[in-house]
């Protein structure tokens, strides 16, 4: 049976962000109901920064990842509009992003 899974992505793009979207990317392979979060400087793992992160970006709906979600204060604490972003995303109010994390089975944070 298959869970619902929330990653919530803070960190700027790096290897510790690589490494948590790597783990987010095997989960989308076995099934998993995955969903990702972008919040804080972790937004920016959704804009063109850095090569091996934008393939990996990219690549979420060939996993079938495709529930996106952004922190709307993130966003513009970072300076990023919608309009930068590589993927189609679902921007949150905070009070959404809670009622999202409280809908998940499993919570995992970067």
């Amino acid at each position: 049976m298959s869970k619902n899974l929330l990653s919530m992505h803070r960190h700027p793009p790096g290897i510790q962000a690589k490494e948590a979207l790597d783990a987010v990317l095997v989960a989308g392979v076995f099934d998993q109901q995955v969903s990702l979060l972008f919040r804080e400087e972790g937004v920016l793992q959704l804009t063109e920064v850095e090569a091996e992160m934008t393939e990996a970006v990219r690549s979420l709906p060939e996993y079938g990842i495709e529930a996106i979600y952004v922190c709307q204060n993130s966003l513009h604490a970072n300076g990023v509009t919608s309009d930068d972003l590589l993927l189609p995303a679902q921007i949150l109010t905070l009070a959404e992003q809670t009622e999202l994390i409280s809908g998940q089975d499993m919570v995992l944070s970067d």
